[in-house]
């Protein structure tokens, strides 16, 4: 993994911490392209996993 890519990586590991917190899933289960959305448009990890629990009806745990 380069530098670059970093940030990006610590965002998703941070999306999947807390998808599986709340929903006790990942963002295999959900899909990586929506996860990858909100990165591109600079929203928080908290802000993606509540888009994609409103998208997907999810329950937390």
């Amino acid at each position: 993994m380069t530098i670059a890519n970093k940030p990006q990586s610590d965002f998703f590991h941070k999306v999947e911490e807390l998808l599986q917190q709340q929903f006790g899933i990942g963002i295999d289960d959900v899909g990586p392209e929506m996860v990858e959305s909100c990165f591109a448009g600079n929203e928080t990890p908290a802000e993606c996993v509540g888009q994609l629990a409103s998208k997907y009806e999810l329950d937390e745990i």
